[in-house]
């Protein structure tokens, strides 16, 4: 194990440790300098010259994405993006940004991301991951299940639960009101408190505390619109819960709707029949995901150390010009309309 990659993660992550599974993976074939970029929070461009100074056989940017500008200072050029489903949506405004990377290697967690990135003609490897199965204990009871619900973001709050469940849905719904940074706390009134049996949960001291708090559930809403690999559900599901999502990725790239967890549109909710929940479906279905996750793992490294594309370079700026050119309409209505 003498070859050596870096990689450069998103600096939040120091918090979540959300990329630890993929850096574990790589540790098994290589030995991993793990850099953490601030960017999103300072402002500040990585210092790549000290990226340059050693000799990489791979570099991976996790949920970090830096433009064609940057990139070419790297000596090392095998360089391989790991971006997530949710970010590459909600923040690419043209056709032409991604393009810019055709000389660069992509991983990508979701199916939709991952075709997506072939549309474009970009090299991207599918990597469907799944936390290790755990062989459940605690089996459904229809007339006594509890359910919890991680309010993260607005657009998913109690208004949206409360249309999707009844009165008598749950015996006790779990509710942690600690949401994303720059989104406001939940409001639920005392009549909904005492009717739906509401507990708050505070955040969980240790990962022990919430896996014994997670064992103990049955349902898990799931937090958000859109997930980059959806970890927080995938645990869930890894433990035999059924999983209450939106219709979108990733979330409907693992859920069977009415199988293993229940899919819903936010503009057409309807009630959910949680007496329909099987064990062995969900047992099933989810055991499958892990064994395919545990076939696909020695393909990743026949991937990163592939050859990589050398595209001309003026092909390259062609499309990081008009990326910019593009996006300068939105640059002025943002200065406008501050």
């Amino acid at each position: 194990m003498n070859k050596k990659v870096a990689f450069i993660d998103h600096s939040f992550h120091k918090k979540t440790r959300s990329s630890a599974f993929f850096v574990d993976l790589l540790k098994t074939r290589y030995k991993v300098d793990v850099y953490y970029d601030s960017y999103w929070k300072d402002k500040k461009v990585f210092d790549f010259k000290k990226v340059n100074l050693l000799e990489y056989e791979a570099i991976f940017f996790w949920q970090v994405n830096y433009d064609i500008r940057y990139l070419k200072k790297l000596k090392c050029k095998n360089i391989i993006f790991i971006p997530m489903y949710d970010d590459v949506i909600l923040n690419t405004i043209t056709p032409f940004y991604w393009k810019q990377f055709r000389s660069i290697k992509f991983i990508s967690f979701s199916k939709t991301l991952h075709e997506y990135f072939s549309q474009k003609k970009l090299n991207s490897f599918y990597l469907n991951y799944f936390p290790a199965y755990h062989k459940v204990s605690k089996m459904f009871e229809s007339n006594n299940l509890t359910a919890f619900f991680w309010y993260r973001v607005n657009s998913i709050n109690w208004d949206t639960i409360k249309n999707l469940i009844t009165k008598d849905s749950f015996q006790t719904i779990y509710i942690q009101n600690n949401p994303d940074p720059y989104q406001t706390k939940l409001l639920i009134s005392k009549k909904d408190i005492e009717e739906y049996n509401i507990k708050f949960v505070d955040w969980f001291e240790s990962k022990e505390k919430y896996l014994n708090f997670l064992k103990s559930i049955d349902v898990y809403f799931a937090p958000r619109v859109y997930e980059g690999i959806g970890l927080t559900f995938l645990e869930a599901m890894s433990y035999g819960k059924y999983i209450v999502a939106v219709d979108k990725p990733t979330m409907n790239e693992y859920i069977v709707h009415n199988q293993n967890g229940f899919l819903y549109q936010l503009d057409k909710i309807e009630k959910i029949n949680f007496e329909m929940i099987s064990q062995n479906k969900i047992e099933k279905i989810n055991s499958s995901f892990f064994n395919r996750w545990l076939d696909s793992q020695e393909n990743i490294f026949d991937f990163i150390e592939s050859n990589y594309n050398q595209n001309n370079i003026f092909t390259i700026y062609k499309y990081y010009f008009f990326d910019k050119l593009f996006k300068l309409p939105f640059r002025i209505w943002n200065k406008l309309s501050r």
